[in-house]
């Protein structure tokens, strides 16, 4: 079917459907979509408290760790 020419006119219009026009554009409206959004309230997103450990290197995690622990708020130092 490669060799068999287009008819002169076809359903979808002059001899191709490159040459089809779009007939309709607008697919999507925002007509009541911020009434929608704003009756539960846009919120900011949740912000994490700390940040996660997971994945970094376990020498300087230890290290955090024995620094958390030894911060000098629970000895004091005798000079």
């Amino acid at each position: 079917m490669a060799g068999v020419p287009l008819p002169a006119r076809c359903w979808w219009g002059q001899r191709g459907p490159s040459t089809q026009l779009a007939l309709r554009q607008k697919n999507t409206c925002a007509h009541n979509n911020t009434h929608k959004a704003h009756a539960n309230g846009i919120k900011k997103r949740k912000r994490t408290k700390y940040v996660s450990t997971r994945g970094m290197d376990p020498k300087f995690l230890r290290n955090q760790k024995f620094c958390k622990k030894y911060n000098g708020s629970k000895r004091t130092q005798e000079d």
